[in-house]
């Protein structure tokens, strides 16, 4: 099939057509622009909180710049490719919006950011305040409502920052995993934990300051009608929802799981049982482990027969661009990845409905 890939053109030659390329080249490999980054924030309220709640926001856009001012993630590294104080290009953009784990930051899975902004896509990824490896290990019942609320204020913010298009998708690691369930639509088991909450029984932190008003939030549900797909990498906190609440998810997932990642078995298996959308796919990594599907690969927490860093970065930058441009923009060129019916790796699984 032949398709017009503006995607492979140069920014400076967007016109050009070109022969049909093979899709694991396209997802694979760089898009066709340079990456501008920068640094913003975001302020919501809700009636729960005694004060507004604000987020430091990480922001990366396709730019036709080819240079700009350097980029330092967190004071911690500068960014070889990513510009600071560029122009975007000037189109509306379809919107992915990442959150981060548990003691994470917004930066935390630059590779995955970096690729689909290269890609054309404005890439918004929110420090989750309080929650942030800053903040420690500790954390109380409200985070767990305010992660969700988080992220649908991103998306709200989405077109004072740029010109968007209604294509909107959220991804999720660990504790984000969670975070973009709930998105999702996915309904919380809420009345069947909360009697061991208010009783003192379950001493987890979802039930560490919860009360009856808290309860009735997550009774809400916190999805968001916006998003149209949702990728969880290794997510956690099944248990919140249940098979129930994960079935109730309306829209489709990539679920991406590591099996040297106890919550593999823990929560991607039983999570994987409950999706039920036709459109969901898992993509399974037998030697991944947690931290493969952060920038932290091969260096924090995951044994040392762990995937190769670099070959599972490219699975996933690989597959999660394919799902969010089929399930974002329409784009079905990489389908036979998704079905795997073109091999990506001998290092991946691939499981669809």
């Amino acid at each position: 099939m032949l398709w017009t890939m503006l995607w492979a053109c140069g920014p400076e030659d967007t016109d050009a057509l070109t022969e049909p390329v093979d899709p694991l080249v396209r997802f694979s490999g760089p898009g066709p622009w340079s990456i501008g980054y920068e640094e913003r924030s975001v302020t919501w309220s809700d009636a729960l909180q005694t004060e507004p709640r604000t987020l430091r926001l990480a922001v990366w856009y396709p730019t036709e710049a080819t240079s700009g001012l350097p980029v330092v993630y967190l004071g911690a590294a500068v960014e070889e490719g990513v510009y600071g104080g560029v122009a975007p290009i000037d189109e509306p953009l379809p919107v992915a919006v990442f959150s981060h784990g548990h003691q994470g930051y917004a930066e935390n899975s630059s590779f995955l950011m970096e690729h689909l902004a290269s890609h054309g896509w404005l890439v918004l990824a929110p420090d989750h305040t309080d929650n942030t490896m800053l903040d420690g290990s500790d954390r109380e019942t409200a985070i767990y409502w305010e992660r969700p609320a988080d992220i649908s204020a991103v998306i709200d913010e989405a077109a004072a920052i740029h010109a968007v298009t209604d294509e909107v998708v959220v991804i999720g690691h660990s504790f984000g995993g969670y975070t973009v369930h709930a998105l999702g639509g996915a309904t919380y088991a809420i009345d069947d934990l909360l009697p061991a909450c208010l009783d003192g029984t379950d001493t987890s932190s979802f039930c560490s300051t919860m009360d009856e008003t808290q309860a009735d939030r997550f009774r809400g549900g916190l999805g968001d009608p916006r998003i149209r797909a949702v990728v969880a990498m290794a997510p956690g906190d099944f248990r919140l929802f249940g098979a129930d609440g994960i079935a109730a998810i309306d829209r489709p997932e990539l679920l991406m799981t590591g099996g040297h990642d106890g919550s593999s078995t823990s929560d991607g298996d039983p999570a994987w049982a409950a999706l039920d959308e036709p459109d969901d796919v898992r993509a399974h990594l037998p030697i991944a482990g947690h931290q493969a599907f952060t920038d932290f690969s091969g260096l924090v927490g995951d044994p040392p027969d762990s995937i190769d860093p670099d070959e599972g970065w490219r699975i996933v930058r690989t597959l999660a661009l394919a799902f969010v441009e089929r399930h974002g923009r329409g784009d079905t060129a990489g389908d036979g990845l998704l079905d795997g019916s073109i091999a990506i790796s001998d290092q991946v699984e691939i499981s669809s409905r």
